[in-house]
């Protein structure tokens, strides 16, 4: 290193050297570190896919597996993905639902406990927050669309939730 140092006139030409490989350095790492956000946020989400019907799932739970602070890993969940852990795990339990409602006979309390929600009600209310409809008024409007190739007229109905 001192051999090489000795190869340059003045400090500016050091200086100038530096200045040419820092960015190329910074580049580097902010492409390593990129990569892996990435693959952390690949790896978050085959784990929630994988385990989305264990009803304490959260971001918590996850940080733990990962061992790395909640905050920190949420933060570059919602960096990469537009979504909190959270929101993403709620997000992939409804499209779950929407299936099972589309091709069950399970109840909605069933349906619900059986994606991991804790309880009927707030699986109600956060169904209808990302749908804006109920899963009842989801489970008729699908069948109604499955079914309207026969030439059915569609009907206007209340649908009552209790």
């Amino acid at each position: 290193l001192n051999s090489k140092i000795e190869e340059f006139d003045k400090i500016e030409d050091l200086y100038r050297v530096f200045d040419d490989f820092l960015p190329i350095i910074e580049n580097y790492f902010k492409e390593k570190s990129a990569q892996k956000t990435a693959s952390l946020t690949d790896n978050i989400i085959e784990y929630i896919e994988q385990n989305y019907l264990d009803k304490n799932l959260s971001a918590k739970t996850i940080s733990d597996k990962f061992d790395m602070n909640t905050a920190y890993i949420n933060r570059l969940f919602k960096n990469k993905t537009g979504k909190s852990i959270g929101d993403y795990i709620n997000y992939y339990r409804i499209d779950k639902a929407k299936v099972l409602l589309k091709d069950s006979d399970l109840t909605i309390e069933e349906l619900a406990l059986s994606l991991g929600f804790s309880n009927k009600k707030y699986f109600y209310v956060l169904f209808k927050k990302i749908t804006a409809m109920t899963p009842n008024e989801y489970r008729i409007n699908t069948w109604f669309k499955k079914y309207s190739f026969l030439g059915w007229v569609s009907l206007n109905l209340v649908v009552y939730d209790f």
